[in-house]
């Protein structure tokens, strides 16, 4: 398959590099300095367990002009740059299939009157990392925990969706097919955006954090708010795993939480990103609150985290 990645932060760079390793054709676009140290190096990766390095050889390009075909474009970028980079993509009316990778709470609406309905299918990585040098360091999620999520935004399961979940699976990626996508991401950013304020309040660390049950409790409260909003929306916990977050007392919770945060996976999988994206993060806080306050549920812990939030100086993101 020919395949375009619009953008190499850290997961462009993961998704590119292992599907280039089994045989697509990846051509990815930047800008520089990023393109040139693609070209010198390749797209270098450091697997942040094991240690294990690759590097894959990639085409370059700095622009996608609106007869470039491919027969697929992923958009793997932050939820704040996602408005720039669809007027790009509006403009090129040939290429059939543009996956999008965002965290996306606020539905699918803007994309889809941009780039229309037949084109678009939707996904989220199930990784993350960092820049460390030229390389990407970087972890993929446990299956359990999440695989890289597929689904068409009605819930289809096409051809397409088939072949490009089946392309991810054999570079490595654990992978699911998502009927509903729109849950998924409202669910998704309902636990992340608190734990990742939780992190902030830390410190912007997560060793920290799981010393601090104090600020682990308002984490969980603040997602149980945000799960009680989906619900007075009609919208299901989704997946349905993440129910344990309303049925496990919070006590329990907490200790489970203290291990947990104390691990490398939540460091590579969700401090990294913090510490390098705090404006993306400061925009999904805001739309979660905004999602809120489409109830009458009230979302004090909630509330307090993005209060917080609001005065987290904002980075450059990865």
């Amino acid at each position: 398959m020919n395949i375009l990645f619009f953008g190499t932060g850290v997961i462009g760079s993961i998704l590119a590099g292992k599907l280039s390793s089994t045989g697509q054709n990846v051509t990815v676009l930047d800008k520089e300095p990023r393109l040139s140290e693609i070209r010198e190096y390749g797209i270098l990766l450091q697997n942040g367990v094991t240690g294990e390095e690759t590097s894959a050889q990639v085409n370059t390009v700095e622009v996608l002009g609106p007869n470039d075909y491919y027969d697929l474009v992923v958009v793997p970028v932050r939820a704040d740059h996602l408005p720039a980079v669809l007027p790009v993509l509006a403009a090129n009316l040939v290429i059939p299939n543009i996956l999008i990778m965002v965290n996306n709470p606020m539905g699918s609406g803007q994309i889809v009157e941009s780039l229309g309905m037949e084109r678009v299918l939707f996904g989220f990585p199930g990784m993350g990392g960092g820049k460390h040098g030229s390389a990407i360091l970087y972890d993929i999620a446990k299956p359990l925990v999440q695989p890289s999520t597929f689904g068409e935004l009605d819930g289809r399961l096409t051809p397409r969706l088939i072949e490009i979940v089946a392309m991810f699976k054999k570079a490595g990626f654990p992978v699911a097919i998502e009927k509903n996508m729109d849950a998924w991401q409202k669910t998704h950013v309902s636990w992340v955006s608190p734990l990742a304020d939780a992190i902030y309040m830390a410190g912007g660390d997560n060793y920290q954090l799981a010393k601090r049950p104090d600020v682990i409790r308002m984490m969980i409260e603040a997602i149980r708010e945000a799960f009680a909003v989906l619900k007075k929306m009609s919208v299901p916990i989704t997946p349905t795993k993440f129910k344990f977050i309303n049925w496990i007392p919070i006590p329990l919770q907490i200790m489970v939480w203290r291990k947990v945060l104390a691990g490398r996976d939540i460091e590579m999988l969700a401090t990294l990103h913090c510490q390098k994206a705090p404006q993306e993060m400061q925009q999904l806080a805001h739309e979660l609150i905004a999602l809120a306050r489409c109830t009458s549920i009230p979302t004090p812990s909630l509330n307090k985290l993005s209060e917080y939030m609001a005065n987290i100086k904002s980075g450059d993101g990865i």
